[in-house]
């Protein structure tokens, strides 16, 4: 798949489906204890886009995007839940409320995508809260609506953050030969016994860092 700004690794190739499974397998399944902290990052503490704190940045937003190895500063921290910036924390709010929990980015408008990435700014302004931690924050927000882009994924799919859109870039490698990716990886999220609240472009980062991070024995890679 060709995809201006967006290179798709080998491990999202159709041919290694069996591959695909047993790692997203390994990242939830891990028995007896957990092998990834990332595992637990969508639903820790019921989710952030649960009912009650889908519309504002809460505490356990916070503790959350720990399990993702990262931690957000504490003068960001105390802006971004209001407690220094009540008015900064509106502004996150009304933004938040413009962008829908049930709504999957390969079907997202302009509109929509706009909005995400004035969420983005808003975030990404705080000093110390970079594009990892920024996406992490709004992932744990809307999983479904809102991608991860750490060092790894965005190395691994060969995103230049000067040149693309990443939002842009991987809406148009899901909507890309009749949405084959997402079918493909809904497949793999089935097959790996993983429910739906575990969102397509969620099991696209998993599968794409793994690959990245060179966590993924590669010897059984056909092709």
């Amino acid at each position: 798949m060709a995809i201006d700004g967006m290179r798709l690794p080998l491990i999202l190739d159709s041919e290694q489906g069996e591959l695909a499974v047993d790692v997203l397998t390994d990242y939830f399944h891990a028995d007896p204890l957990p092998a990834y902290s990332g595992s637990h990052f969508e639903r820790f503490a019921g989710g952030g886009d649960r009912f009650e704190t889908r519309d504002g940045f809460a505490v356990d937003d916070l503790v959350a995007v720990t399990l993702l190895d990262v931690r957000i500063p504490g003068d960001a921290t105390l802006r971004i839940l209001g407690d220094t910036d009540p008015d900064y924390r509106d502004q996150l709010r009304a933004l938040l409320r413009r962008l829908p929990t049930d709504l999957d980015l390969v079907d997202a408008d302009e509109d929509v995508l706009a909005d995400a990435e004035k969420l983005w700014s808003l975030v990404r302004g705080n000093p110390g809260v970079g594009r990892a931690k920024t996406s992490k924050l709004l992932a744990r927000k809307r999983p479904r609506l809102l991608p991860i882009m750490d060092s790894v994924v965005v190395e691994t799919v060969g995103h230049n953050t000067r040149r693309h859109n990443f939002y842009h870039n991987l809406q148009a490698a899901l909507r890309a030969d009749n949405r084959r990716l997402v079918k493909h990886l809904d497949e793999i999220r089935g097959e790996a016994g993983i429910e739906s609240d575990i969102s397509t472009i969620r099991v696209f980062d998993i599968l794409v860092w793994m690959w990245g991070s060179g966590r993924v024995d590669r010897l059984g890679v056909r092709g």
